[in-house]
């Protein structure tokens, strides 16, 4: 019984474990190495790297920048008021 046991521990020890990363393709889930939590995400007061690096990501596909004139022009994004 107990070699039974412990071949089912083993088992379940070498079995393949899915990494976050899959866990996140898998349920459309956006995973940022951030380092710590934002004291804001409102990016009109923000002022530390931490809150920059996910605001950054949120707003990636809102707009782009022109590359002749630095304007911000829509991406995603229709249009913005």
């Amino acid at each position: 019984m107990r070699c039974l046991f412990t071949s089912g521990l083993l088992l379940v020890a070498c079995a393949r474990r899915e990494t976050p990363v899959e866990a996140g393709i898998r349920t459309q889930t956006l995973l940022v190495g951030n380092g710590g939590e934002p004291a804001t995400l409102d990016p009109a007061v923000s002022t530390l790297m931490v809150e920059g690096r996910l605001i950054r990501a949120f707003f990636e596909a809102l707009t782009e920048t022109d590359a002749h004139t630095s304007q911000p022009l829509p991406a995603a994004a229709e249009r913005w008021e």
